[in-house]
């Protein structure tokens, strides 16, 4: 064996064990424990202790077409126009969720709000991206059905990983009446490649297609499967997309890209200044009121705009 050999086994195995560890952190991710999502949620000031207090509310286990269990909050309001799901990001669980609620109980809204699989108290032992949360939110748009009726206003809000599961799940699911997407990536590979770019100053086009073979064998998907800008072709439902023009996680082309891709029906692109990934409410809680507030209105009637219910 020569020493063009040696140095070639060697090289091989260590992209095959980086492409391996990457493999591991995409769907492995670090989840924050439930409570201390709750005291940073408190502490950023993104969630209102009076009102999560106060707001009635019923603690809900909803099953899982892999049968798990999904855990959440179903937060009513009288004489409800409708219901508004609210999916979280990565790392977090339901609470970071609560920063959304008031928006749409003051509207007449019922909020539901739950964790991801691999999130909070949900079961599920890994992340898929949407590959499988998509079919969670399906399970969860079932029970809202049941709950509310056949034909009862439903429409989905998430934010980063949240929002690109609305997005596949709008896709399979005609039930929804609207979609609101905050800072979902494009396409999965793509937003990884440029991870790998930024924070590692690695060759993405090496190392991911050999983690998505290992990510196949460990969870059942393969990376370039996981693409909202394609699932989006499919959506008649009204969309809004919201971005932080600041976002350095995921570019807002992400969102340029969704939008472009959309061919069906309503859509809407909101780039919030001044924002990073995900702050587009925390920084103006005002405005972000009023843009959700124009989008219900232009789909649904102008009594949208103003508040409904009383908090």
């Amino acid at each position: 064996m020569t020493w063009f050999d040696i140095v070639a086994i060697v090289v091989l195995f260590i992209i095959l064990g980086l492409s391996y560890y990457f493999a591991r952190i995409i769907i492995f991710p670090k989840v924050y424990p439930y409570e201390e999502v709750y005291q940073i949620k408190v502490d950023e000031g993104t969630l209102n202790t009076m009102d999560w207090a106060t707001w009635p509310k019923e603690e809900i286990w909803i099953e899982s077409p892999k049968q798990y269990q999904l855990h959440g909050y179903w937060l009513p309001v009288e004489e409800a126009v409708g219901t508004v799901i609210i999916v979280h990001g990565i790392t977090v669980n339901l609470y970071a969720s609560v920063k959304y609620v008031k928006l749409f109980r003051r509207r007449g809204f019922n909020v539901l709000v739950y964790d991801h699989r691999n999130h909070g108290k949900s079961g599920g032992n890994f992340t898929t991206f949407g590959f499988l949360e998509k079919r969670d939110l399906k399970a969860v748009v079932d029970w809202v059905v049941r709950k509310t009726g056949h034909g009862a206003i439903i429409g989905t809000h998430g934010e980063s990983l949240g929002a690109a599961t609305c997005l596949q799940h709008a896709a399979i699911d005609p039930r929804v009446s609207f979609v609101i997407s905050d800072c979902s990536f494009a396409d999965l590979a793509d937003l990884l490649y440029y991870r790998l770019r930024k924070e590692y100053r690695l060759m993405g086009w090496i190392l991911i297609p050999i983690a998505s073979v290992f990510v196949r064998f460990m969870a059942g998907f393969w990376l370039q499967a996981i693409s909202p800008v394609k699932a989006v072709q499919e959506i008649e439902a009204p969309l809004f997309i919201i971005h932080g023009a600041e976002d350095e996680y995921i570019p807002p082309s992400h969102a340029e890209r969704i939008f472009a891709s959309k061919k069906k029906g309503v859509k809407k692109l909101w780039l919030a200044l001044h924002s990073d990934h995900a702050e587009s409410q925390p920084v103006n809680p005002t405005l972000y009121d009023q843009k959700i507030g124009e989008f219900l209105s232009d789909i649904m009637g102008p009594e949208f705009t103003a508040e409904k219910a009383d908090d």
